[in-house]
């Protein structure tokens, strides 16, 4: 996949060129870049950064009131909200400037502490080396041909191999779950993780049924409803922002219910509901019921992801 452009308004000759700096510390990657955040009363500029892994963003004090403000990580500072667990740093007539290297991939909002309401600002931090393997499903055609997409969002699939959808932040967007072609009962289970899937994440979805280990292919991120060690069990850590999910039984009757936090009582496909999302990169994925699947005793297949780029 080619580099995404940064999202952002260019408001300081001084400051629109990004200085490329060469790092050998994430690999596949050749260089890394540097982006700079103007810090004024009361607002970042630009407020949204679309980066990389292993990029840097510097926030420079350029207030000429003489205002404090600070660069802190955190949707807010309530302490549910983790304030400055990444980074908590002063910017002021003392301290001008403040530079941070991402080198983990996701959402990364933040907020000044003195101007809270006003102040706010997200960084989107891209894969390096993004995973585009995982992204196809496996749900059967029922004539032998590619896995046919189930999962649409604003009615697109995205293009492949990306499969990424464009959206306005913060404004309702369609999610729409199809039955597979070979019908049944449309049972599913889908989540939303905050990251796009790199290299690395793609892992075997494994069912623990009462037939035994019951292989259904690769997912993008770990399946909350794999129970490889017991029934009932979670594997891998969820992010947690958004999550939908059948109560019925995808390989143990409490497997789904105990690993995402949002529940709908049996939902079946094919449905469409509303929901939005804030400034940031999403993976939307899920399994479904498909009596075409090579998988049984119970037939389930993954839905192919969609990322959502929301942009403000």
């Amino acid at each position: 996949m080619s580099r995404q452009p940064v999202v952002a308004s260019r408001t300081a000759a001084a400051f629109a060129v990004a200085v490329i700096v060469f790092v050998g510390l994430l690999p596949g990657a050749a260089r890394a870049a540097n982006f700079d955040v103007l810090v004024d009363c009361c607002s970042f500029s630009p407020a949204y950064l679309e980066i990389q892994q292993g990029d840097t963003v510097t926030w420079h004090w350029m207030d000429s009131i003489g205002f404090p403000h600070t660069a802190t990580s955190g949707r807010t500072s309530a302490p549910a909200d983790n304030p400055g667990a990444l980074f908590d740093a002063p910017l002021n007539s003392a301290s001008t400037t403040f530079a941070f290297q991402f080198n983990n991939a996701g959402n990364v909002p933040y907020f000044c502490r003195f101007h809270e309401l006003d102040m706010k600002g997200t960084i989107v931090v891209r894969c390096a080396n993004p995973d585009t393997s995982c992204r196809a499903g496996n749900v059967d055609t029922g004539g032998g041909g590619a896995p046919v997409d189930v999962l649409f969002v604003n009615g697109s699939a995205g293009t492949p191999p990306e499969r990424e959808v464009i959206v306005t932040a913060n404004t309702q967007v369609a999610i729409t779950i199809n039955k597979p072609p070979a019908g049944g009962t449309g049972l599913y289970v889908f989540w939303i993780a905050v990251r796009e899937p790199c290299v690395g994440d793609a892992t075997p979805a494994v069912l623990n049924t009462s037939a035994g280990m019951q292989a259904i292919g690769t997912s993008c991120f770990c399946l909350p409803v794999n129970n490889t060690v017991m029934p009932g069990s979670c594997p891998c850590s969820l992010y947690r922002e958004l999550g939908r999910v059948s109560r019925s039984i995808l390989g143990a009757p409490t497997a789904a219910a105990l690993c995402v936090p949002h529940r709908v009582a049996n939902p079946r496909a094919p449905t469409t509901f509303m929901t939005s999302f804030r400034p940031g990169i999403y993976a939307v994925l899920g399994a479904i019921l498909d009596p075409n699947s090579a998988s049984g005793p119970k037939p389930v297949s993954l839905t192919n992801t969609v990322v959502i780029v929301a942009r403000p």
